[in-house]
């Protein structure tokens, strides 16, 4: 980011590049700094010899360029962008530093002999290891990396909302994210779907089941029967043994047993069955009810 801002800048500063060089000229560093280099100041003001790039305009810091000029550091030269007494006084992406220079955003406490390790950096911006504040990249891809009350903005970057618990604590064209407490931008989603009535589930209601038609079996909701069945095989939980009323499906499950009713039983003396007798023949069978094993 860094990089691509100054040389945007040098483009339109080209044409004034020419008053920085001066200060570097050949008959400067000649006063008291060997061939190769120039004369310069260190952070405390104290004069220093620094290598020069063979013309005698390198620059590596602010602090090696003229007043009005900053240290373009994609060309190590020293650039003009003209005195300031505030950041009005200067052009886009420009910034009046402590010594009354025009110096880009962000780079400004380079020419106080500061690094933002001393100074911090603004809002948006991330103090660099070379002690220069840069813009903030990409630091989250979804709201959950970001803190409550913050949420995971289009350019990467966690944005500052409000902490809520309601839509209503959010503004018109955001809603509240519950699970963070965090208004997010956006119209809230739509409501989940009912639960859907299921064939299994322990009953706590009073009420008994309805009669369903052979091969469908009664529908549970909330603990409860609801009063509506469904057909046996669209079922995707297994239904008790004790609903399945046809023969084929109770035989079908191997944890439920088949039980059925006989029709004209007699003893072996003759007499008819009663409840309970043992031993005696019917005619014919029927299936009566399915039960668990």
């Amino acid at each position: 980011m860094k990089k691509s801002l100054l040389a945007c800048l040098g483009l339109a500063m080209a044409s004034t590049l020419s008053g920085c060089m001066l200060y570097f000229g050949e008959e400067h560093h000649g006063d008291m700094c060997p061939p190769g280099t120039y004369e310069s100041y260190d952070d405390w003001g104290n004069p220093v010899c620094v290598p020069g790039g063979g013309d005698g305009y390198y620059c590596s810091t602010d602090q090696q360029c003229a007043s009005g000029c900053y240290c373009d550091e994609t060309t190590g030269t020293c650039a003009e962008a003209g005195f300031c007494s505030a950041d009005a006084d200067c052009g886009a992406g420009m910034t009046c530093d402590c010594s009354n220079s025009c110096v880009p955003a962000g780079t400004e406490t380079r020419s106080c002999g500061q690094t933002c390790f001393e100074t911090g950096c603004p809002i948006g911006m991330s103090c660099a290891n070379d002690g220069v504040c840069l813009p903030n990249g990409p630091t989250c891809t979804s709201d959950t990396e970001c803190a409550a009350g913050c949420y995971c903005g289009p350019s990467g970057s966690c944005e500052e909302t409000a902490v809520c618990t309601s839509n209503a604590d959010c503004p018109a064209d955001q809603h509240c994210d519950t699970d963070r407490s965090t208004c997010v931008p956006g119209a809230p989603p739509p409501p989940p779907p009912p639960p859907a009535p299921s064939c299994a589930g322990t009953i706590t209601c009073a009420f008994g089941a309805p009669t369903c038609p052979a091969g469908q079996v009664p529908l549970i909701l909330d603990g409860c029967w609801t009063g509506t069945c469904a057909a046996y095989e669209t079922c995707t939980s297994a239904p008790t043994c004790e609903v399945l009323n046809t023969e084929n499906i109770c035989l079908g499950r191997n944890d439920c047993t088949a039980v059925y009713s006989g029709q004209n039983c007699t003893r072996p003396d003759g007499s008819a069955c009663t409840m309970g007798d043992t031993g005696c023949t019917c005619q014919t069978f029927s299936f009566d009810h399915c039960r668990a094993d």
